[in-house]
């Protein structure tokens, strides 16, 4: 059997709060942990990665009428690797 260096088995932990604080407001949190195990040495690297994500997501919306919503959205993570150059975090704001 061969292992291809891109397959990975991931699993890991999230949750997830929605909250309605009133009849025009949704706010959501979201939370997760993925850790993940590449099945293979990747060739150029020399190594067996393994890497792990932590998630966090921020969501509000508001509803201005029958037909308009505004929204704003923060969408986080920070990933750790055994091979440096894999490790990066990044925050991403959105907004409509």
């Amino acid at each position: 059997m061969r292992l291809d260096s891109l397959s990975w088995l991931e699993q890991g932990p999230a949750a997830v709060l929605r909250w309605l604080p009133g009849s025009r407001w949704r706010l959501a949190f979201g939370a997760s942990a993925i850790f993940r195990g590449y099945q293979a040495v990747a060739p150029a690297l020399g190594v067996r990665r393994e890497d792990a994500y932590l998630d966090g997501a921020m969501l509000a919306e508001y509803d201005l009428g029958l037909e308009w919503t505004i929204w704003l959205s923060l969408d986080m993570r920070k990933a750790f690797s055994n091979v440096a150059q894999y490790a990066y975090t990044r925050v991403a704001p959105m907004a409509g």
